[in-house]
């Protein structure tokens, strides 16, 4: 059977613009960032329409509605999602952007209706460029007289991105709207030649659009990452300055004063020992990202937070601290490839509990690991009987936020523990325990993963 080449060349821009859909899609449901959402939605639209293109010059007879149907899902529905999307980059006022868009698509919508099925081509009102108006030129005419506006508005908006970004995801949007605006003129046409030129174009602007979307989603992970890292100097700067400039400033005062006394000295002494503790424990934190993955070595879990629980004994012996490890009785090891920063992870954690007891001097901690095989991980769930954490911080303890801005050493543990995990492609997160609307202490949760011996079964 002969493939009509018309209708091979709509499938193939369906098939591009589905996948730009589903990459957009994707995207947003990954990082929640407009207009990902509403440029996938149009281009679903735009890939329906196609399909319906491809049928009509294959299985379907063709006919004024399904023609009407398919520039209005290539027209009305993609264009008016893909103004909407790109309207809200550079509009914060979202009730217009709204308020344009769904105008644009009511004013298409009626205006293709009305010059297809109810003005009459005797009447000199026709918004047919060349050639004989009948309803389907006419309908078809004003589509392109429609939407080539909004084409050229939207590739000179992302062009003007470009030039204030540097951002290369905005040249080839630009790029997909400008092709789009040229090609439609030929759409109207009844010429078998310019429909498949009109296709085979459409296919090649929405391939730029695809591209676009991938340079989007690389441009938003190294933004993250850059974004991250500032963040993260900022945040070291903070607390080096902050604690630094504090003991120095307490040691200066004594000198300045001739404070020579036992008492003195030794505060002189701690001061100096506090800011090369800082000091270490920056470098500490810094190491971590410089660790080569192939000095790892297959390491007992149980072990390790048992050793660490017994560290955090000897830095509180004024503490009674207790613990009680539930271990999965399936498991026979609780095995993972792991190095030193293991121990910087855990007894972070155990510091951190028993520091913010608020004198009481009885810890315990409920430690449980249990076996994740779906996600090939060890879960450990570390549970504390202290005052829990502070609700504005739950969401943030281990992390770097504005909101945080933390003005001392006590948050650079959090940090070294998050980072830990992450350097095991790991997980970590907190939660308050709450019984009878009271909090009765904090779990922390870690997901870490398995060290196998064997090659993991499909």
């Amino acid at each position: 059977m002969d493939i009509d080449p018309i209708a091979l060349s709509a499938a193939t821009s369906a098939f591009i613009a589905f996948i730009a859909a589903f990459t957009l899609l994707y995207d947003w449901y990954a990082t929640s960032e407009r207009p990902r959402l509403e440029w996938g939605i149009g281009m679903m639209a735009c890939g329906v329409g196609g399909l319906i293109g491809a049928l009509m010059y294959s299985v379907l007879e063709p006919s004024i509605f399904m023609l009407f149907i398919h520039i209005n899902l290539s027209g009305a529905i993609t264009m008016g999602f893909m103004l909407y999307g790109t309207l809200i980059l550079f509009d914060p006022d979202v009730k217009r952007a709204k308020l344009i868009s769904f105008g644009f698509g009511c004013f298409f919508t009626i205006g293709t209706f009305l010059f297809g099925f109810v003005i009459p081509t005797s009447l000199p009102i026709t918004p047919v460029l060349l050639g004989e108006p009948t309803n389907t030129s006419m309908m078809l005419w004003f589509g392109v007289e429609t939407i080539v506006p909004v084409s050229i508005l939207i590739a000179y908006l992302m062009f003007v991105d470009l030039r204030a970004t540097q951002n290369i995801a905005s040249f080839w949007i630009s790029l997909h709207f400008f092709l789009y605006a040229v090609l439609l003129f030929l759409w109207p046409f009844d010429d078998d030649t310019l429909k498949l030129l009109f296709y085979i174009g459409r296919a090649f602007s929405i391939a730029a659009i695809l591209v676009g979307v991938r340079e989007l989603g690389r441009k938003k992970v190294y933004t993250q990452l850059i974004r991250e890292a500032k963040a993260e100097s900022a945040f070291l700067m903070d607390i080096i300055t902050h604690d630094i400039k504090g003991y120095v400033h307490g040691s200066k005062m004594l000198l300045d004063y001739g404070i020579t006394d036992k008492e003195s000295q030794n505060m002189i002494f701690n001061n100096l020992m506090n800011i090369d503790s800082l000091v270490k424990r920056v470098r500490r934190y810094k190491a971590i990202d410089r660790f080569q993955e192939s000095l790892l070595t297959p390491l007992d879990l149980v072990v390790i937070i048992e050793n660490n629980v017994k560290g955090v004994r000897h830095s509180f012996p004024q503490n009674s601290i207790d613990y009680k490890i539930h271990l999965d009785p399936d498991v026979e090891k609780f095995e993972i490839l792991g190095n030193e920063f293991l121990d910087d992870l855990f007894l972070n954690i155990f510091h951190n509990a028993v520091k913010h007891h608020r004198n009481r001097p009885e810890v315990y901690f409920s430690i449980t690991i249990k076996d994740m095989p779906i996600e090939d991980s060890w879960q450990i769930i570390i549970e504390d009987d202290g005052p829990g954490i502070p609700e504005d911080q739950v969401k943030t303890l281990f992390s770097i936020s504005k909101e945080k801005s933390p003005k001392s050493e006590k948050g650079l543990g959090h940090l070294i523990t998050r980072k830990a995990v992450q350097w095991y492609n790991g997980k970590i997160w907190a939660e308050n325990r709450i019984e009878d609307d009271k909090i009765v202490g904090a779990t922390v949760y870690i997901m870490l993963p398995k060290y196998r011996t064997e090659p993991k079964r499909e």
